[in-house]
């Protein structure tokens, strides 16, 4: 759309006017009372709070009981998690202890046996050295 006059040429009117006072006069003088005070609310009921704090209570050990038999074994806390990590290398060193233990036990048993043999082997030859001894003696006095 074209125009054929300019923009600024147009100008909104303004127009100044006073204010009047609309209300109506009344013959009567305006009391000047103070507005009633507020009443204090009223007081809140006491037999309440027995029965929230039971109902908080409640709630807390039911939670915990859900938390211990149920969320737990999802949701376990550090410091159940740094104690299964201890528990596992405890259960690690218990084992290979326990492999070791029953190393030295057969070694035991093993030596036992070889000092058996050995106290048998040593009564042989000193029982061979006693009649080596016997020999040579009658040998002796033979000649």
């Amino acid at each position: 759309m074209t125009t054929d006059q300019p923009d600024d040429a147009v100008k909104p009117q303004v127009i100044d006017l006073e204010a009047e006072d609309v209300t109506a006069p009344s013959d009567e003088p305006a009391p000047e009372t103070e507005p009633p005070l507020a009443s204090p609310p009223p007081p809140r009921p006491r037999h309440i709070y027995p029965w929230l704090v039971a109902a908080v209570v409640a709630g807390a050990i039911g939670g915990g009981y859900l938390y211990r038999s149920v969320l737990s074994s999802y949701l376990p806390s550090d410091a159940m998690q740094a104690m299964d990590a201890r528990i596992g290398g405890l259960e690690a060193g218990t084992k290979t202890l326990g492999q070791q233990l029953t190393a030295v036990s057969a070694a035991a048993d093993a030596l036992k046996g070889e000092t058996g043999a050995f106290d048998a082997a040593v009564k042989r030859a000193a029982e061979a050295a006693a009649a080596a001894r016997e020999a040579a003696a009658t040998l002796a006095e033979r000649t």
